[in-house]
């Protein structure tokens, strides 16, 4: 239980440093947003994704399996899908494990 209570707080920590993350490379309504809330929604365009991108890489020390050149077809819909993500890269990256792209 205490595990589980942990990774809830961990995941919560991560959640809020991404959301003030997408505040500052989305200003307007990034403010609304929720782990619903879908990226195209949110106005992320191309560019807006690979600064994104970057941005997440170097706040939280991982890479993200993304391909610039089909960006309509990363495994990331929504915040919450980039959320999962990061949080899954990070908790490999801390065991040790390479990430793998899914």
């Amino acid at each position: 239980m205490a595990s589980k209570i942990q990774m809830s707080n961990f995941d919560q920590r991560i959640e809020s440093e991404l959301f003030e993350l997408l505040r500052t490379v989305l200003p307007g309504n990034a403010h609304l947003f929720t782990r619903d809330t879908l990226l195209a929604d949110a106005g992320i365009n191309s560019l807006a994704l690979v600064e994104t991108v970057f941005a997440i890489e170097e706040k939280f020390d991982v890479t993200i399996p993304y391909n610039a050149n089909d960006w309509q077809g990363t495994s990331f819909s929504t915040v919450g899908d980039v959320l999962d993500l990061v949080v899954r890269l990070i908790v490999e990256k801390s065991a040790g494990q390479s990430p793998c792209a899914t």
